[in-house]
């Protein structure tokens, strides 16, 4: 008897993997440095830069850091997932996608 599996398709930014105590982590909470007069930047904004795996520490667990630029300017946002197997599978699909609309990157499909 042949086993089928039945994997469906996500999109990145509706993943059910990607959230950390039940809360949805896509796109991250954006932060940098900021004047009196500026908006901080919310949702799938900017080109990815960088992404960078943080190990745990005894704050924090694993997580991805990203960094991308809008406007103008250099804003970095943590990406939490419990999974840590589904971690190393973003971290990769990301590094690969620097260069890219984040918005773009949201509406990529993943399993």
């Amino acid at each position: 008897m042949t086993k089928v599996l039945n994997y469906k398709k996500y999109h990145l930014r509706d993943h059910p993997k990607l959230r950390y105590h039940g809360v949805p982590t896509w796109p991250p909470d954006w932060g940098g440095t900021y004047k009196g007069h500026d908006l901080i930047p919310q949702g799938e904004i900017g080109i990815l830069r960088n992404v960078e795996k943080i190990d745990a520490n005894s704050f924090y667990p694993d997580h991805l850091l990203l960094t991308v630029e809008y406007n103008g300017k250099g804003y970095t946002g943590g990406l939490w997932i419990e999974d840590s197997e589904f971690l190393e599978k973003i971290f990769d699909l990301l590094k690969k996608n620097k260069g890219k609309k984040t918005e773009e990157i949201g509406k990529m499909e993943i399993w």
